[in-house]
């Protein structure tokens, strides 16, 4: 009985998992690369300084969540124009790897 519970535990874990995860758990899952964002993050320290003021530390989904906002312009003010022309030429990796470096600050 003892293994037959076992048994039954380790099968019910991946279905534990697929009836948990969300919608976008089944989209392509990036990884950022902090060794990348930190090179990427050049370009944001004439704002943010080296040490990252205002973003460091902060939560990955976060920063990506408002980087591709910035980048389609989704927030228009003069005050950002120069982020939003940094990030509109990156890739969603290049979002990922400099988000994956500035929680890492």
């Amino acid at each position: 009985m003892n293994s037959l519970l076992k048994c039954t535990g380790l099968l019910a874990l991946p279905v534990l998992g697929l009836m948990l995860a969300s919608p976008a758990d089944s989209a392509q899952q990036w990884i950022g690369n902090p060794a990348t964002g930190a090179e990427l993050y050049d370009a944001c320290v004439p704002c943010h300084t080296l040490r990252g003021n205002g973003i460091a530390g902060a939560k990955e989904d976060a920063l990506i969540d408002k980087m591709k906002k910035y980048r389609t312009g989704t927030y228009a003010s003069p005050k950002i124009q120069g982020m939003q022309k940094v990030l509109q030429s990156m890739s969603d990796q290049q979002l990922f790897d400099l988000a994956a470096y500035i929680t890492k600050m």
